[in-house]
């Protein structure tokens, strides 16, 4: 994928804090090879999109809509509605003070953390799912390898955490926010390096997205089959019921992106009505290489996929296991019998490399 594009995009005037810690932006490294149990969706990741660079103080993302009055970004909201969910899930923008700090600068890519956030906060419907979605997302980040950027300050981590689950966040708090579950999302990813050794940043791809879904889910997150996230302009949204949150309003998001039969859709991250999420692509990465459905059946030597104008790709299925209930009776066999969620994603690509699992119509 290609390297995060440095610049000084920002956002609303926010006072986030952040310690003197320089962190450089990752430079450029080559794709791995496929063949090895990590990075096996390379295809349709999240990749850095080209933005008009601004001088900082000079340029702000769009603004919130003409009829609606400007709330500050340290002004809590009440999520007891919905308009107020919406308007913030709506208004948060990935384009902001923390993600365009030269110490952090991800604001290119770290959309999918966003559309994750935002899913959260509209799906935080009663106090308990606030607490929930907050909860789960507070486990999720204390894993084993998730690495949360060194200079975003721990405390307001937590007061954003707290202020999610009290269901009256601010919009710095969402900002905040946006970096934790990026992270989250960033220990399924494969560990690179670039030239100087430094980890290289590149964005989520459909299984890594799906990985973060699972492990919220699992912690106790309030996200059902009425929550979608779909990738198209190398850019991840979130999708409520009938609320599009997209939380960059440079990127025009097709109303059909989201269905596989639209050519814009590249991959979206599904919850089935049996609890499983479901990451979907329309390529892989085999042997060095993005590869659909035709691409597939030449590399294995199958019967090639029919001509019939219908969307095909690959399905990634999760199981939603916690780590934390280890114990408990009711998860401990799903525990030993699909094992963590990245393990999961890596039995899958594995065959899927292997020839066995040939793509199909997506729907």
């Amino acid at each position: 994928m290609p390297p995060p594009i440095t610049s000084n995009r920002v956002g609303p005037i926010a006072t986030p804090r952040v310690s003197a810690r320089e962190v450089q932006p990752p430079p450029t490294q080559p794709l791995q090879p496929a063949g090895k149990a990590e990075g096996w969706v390379a295809a349709g990741a999240a990749r850095p999109r080209p933005q008009v660079a601004t001088t900082v103080g000079k340029a702000t993302p769009a603004p919130a809509p003409k009829h609606a009055a400007e709330i500050a970004p340290d002004v809590r909201r009440d999520l007891s509605t919905f308009e107020a969910r919406k308007r913030l899930a709506t208004d948060a923008s990935q384009v902001n003070p923390i993600s365009a700090d030269p110490k952090i600068d991800n604001a290119d890519r770290i959309c999918a953390g966003a559309a994750a956030v935002n899913a959260l906060i509209l799906n935080s419907t009663t106090p308990e799912a606030a607490k929930a979605n907050a909860e789960a997302l507070r486990s999720a980040m204390g894993a084993r390898h998730v690495e949360l950027p060194a200079s975003l300050d721990k405390q307001a981590i937590n007061d954003a955490l707290d202020h999610l689950a009290a269901g009256s966040p601010s919009m710095n708090d969402v900002f905040v926010l946006q970096q934790v579950a990026y992270a989250v999302g960033r220990r399924y990813a494969q560990k690179k390096e670039a030239k100087d050794g430094k980890p290289l940043d590149d964005g989520l791809n459909p299984a890594q997205l799906g990985g973060l879904i699972a492990d919220l889910k699992a912690r106790g997150a309030t996200l059902d089959g009425n929550t979608q996230f779909s990738l198209s302009k190398q850019h991840w949204v979130a999708h409520v019921g009938a609320v599009t949150a997209n939380s960059d309003q440079n990127v025009k998001i097709d109303s059909g992106a989201k269905l596989p039969s639209n050519k814009a859709w590249a991959g979206d991250v599904v919850l089935r009505a049996d609890g499983v999420v479901e990451a979907r692509t329309r390529t892989v990465r085999v042997g060095g290489a993005d590869v659909d459905a035709a691409g597939y059946a030449r590399a294995f030597e199958l019967e090639p996929p029919k001509k019939d104008g219908l969307t095909r790709g690959f399905r990634f299925p999760i199981v939603p296991v916690d780590p934390n209930k280890a114990g408990d009776p009711a998860v401990s066999g799903v525990l030993l019998s699909k094992g963590d969620h990245l393990h999961q994603l890596n039995t899958a690509w594995a065959a899927t490399v292997a020839g066995a699992a040939p793509a199909e119509v997506l729907k």
